[in-house]
């Protein structure tokens, strides 16, 4: 469970309507790293013509390998591609795989305080085409066009944001958050969009304020004699 300042914050409501001031300052700051990068959109419009949508599929799939991850079922890559080729179960992860990838960006835009950019109900009427026979050979490509566009210019923004929350936006930090923060942000830096174990993440928050890092593993070490729990970082399943 997340450790939150709001203890009804967990990881199954992280991607519903959150104040960002809610999540302790550490996982904010592990939660806003992320790998994406600027891919030009008419560039990735075009592609998505000539493949007739396969290159927006394989391409927002990579995406989810770009970005934290928040919630255990945050598909990965080979999941948000793989998935989409198994007849029938297909007709559930269009939804599952696209609104994820919504809230995950979304998500990103919360912890920095800005609007959510992405919009749900663009990626539901893409969705719901693609699974009613006949209008998904006329319209689905049409739709998920623009839906592609629409999510490509997310993608951009939060690239040219940077991964690293401002200073400022940790302002409400307590010490021990922000000695958390600063280690999660260290972390992510070091070893890309993994998630911070809860766990060890609430270790950490109590243990004492010296940081130090061993080969890019970010740790706290204790006063005197005693040693800390480290602050580690749990990487996604392949």
């Amino acid at each position: 469970m997340l450790p939150a300042k709001d203890s009804t914050i967990t990881q199954g409501t992280i991607y519903r309507s959150v104040t960002p001031q809610l999540i302790p300052a550490g996982h904010r700051a592990a939660y806003a790293h992320h790998e994406l990068a600027h891919l030009d959109r008419w560039k990735l419009g075009l592609a998505h013509v000539v493949t007739l949508g396969l290159a927006s599929l394989v391409h927002f799939g990579l995406v989810h390998g770009r970005l934290p991850k928040v919630a255990d079922d945050d598909p990965t890559p080979g999941r948000a591609i793989g998935f989409m080729f198994i007849p029938y179960f297909n007709l559930y992860w269009v939804f599952q795989n696209a609104l994820r990838l919504v809230d995950r960006l979304n998500l990103q835009f919360t912890l920095r305080e800005q609007p959510r950019r992405v919009s749900r109900p663009l990626i539901v009427a893409a969705c719901v085409v693609t699974v009613i026979p006949y209008l998904n050979m006329l319209l689905a490509p049409v739709v998920w066009f623009f839906a592609a566009m629409h999510l490509q210019q997310a993608v951009n923004d939060l690239a040219a944001e940077g991964s690293a929350l401002p200073a400022d936006l940790l302002r409400d930090a307590s010490p021990a958050e922000a000695r958390v923060a600063a280690v999660a942000d260290e972390a992510a830096r070091v070893r890309g969009p993994r998630v911070l174990d809860p766990d060890a993440l609430t270790a950490a928050e109590h243990a004492p304020p010296r940081m130090a890092t061993d080969d890019g593993e970010a740790v706290y070490e204790a006063e005197a004699s005693e040693e800390a729990e480290p602050l580690s970082l749990r990487p996604g399943a392949v």
